[in-house]
């Protein structure tokens, strides 16, 4: 690997400079000299992370650099988050399975009265049986269309049989 080398026009910090249009000349690598570190850094900070340890690598040896590449994986610590605080969940003791927060649980509510246990046995209690293939209904809630967020009576064999019956 070959080194690269950059160009840069010094001026002095107090001196004002006045760029011709970048069709004529091209002016980036003109700076300020106490911009010089600036800008060594954001042409660092564009580089990918490959071309930054390809420029390491031109600078120490293939050896040097594998055994800091080694000492690097050996101390990599995953960040833990902690979403629970994060997104402002009070309970967050139990871990296995996330509760809703109050108030999403009533929305949730508002949406869905009855838990999916009680839905088939409502469907029995009511006498509710898919037209077209005689299977138990279920009290489904529409999400799109003309009637979202409207009940109706879908066969409890979705998607292998789409009956459907209207809630009164």
């Amino acid at each position: 690997m070959s080194p690269a080398f950059h160009d840069y026009l010094l001026i002095a910090p107090n001196a004002r400079v006045d760029r011709p249009s970048s069709s004529r000349y091209d002016s980036i690598n003109v700076i300020k000299a106490d911009a010089l570190v600036t800008a060594i850094e954001k042409r660092v900070d564009n580089m990918g992370v490959a071309e930054t340890f390809a420029s390491g690598a031109k600078m120490v040896s293939f050896e040097t650099l594998e055994t800091f590449a080694r000492e690097l994986v050996k101390r990599h610590r995953p960040i833990k988050i902690n979403y629970a605080k994060k997104f402002g969940i009070s309970d967050a003791g139990n871990q296995s399975s996330p509760q809703p927060n109050a108030s999403i649980r009533v929305k949730l509510n508002n949406v869905q009265t009855t838990p999916a246990v009680s839905k088939s046995a409502e469907a029995q209690q009511e006498g509710k049986v898919c037209p077209t293939c005689g299977a138990s209904m279920v009290k489904r809630v529409a999400k799109k269309g003309a009637n979202a967020r409207n009940f109706f009576w879908g066969c409890s064999t979705f998607p292998k049989c789409k009956g459907i019956v209207p809630c009164e």
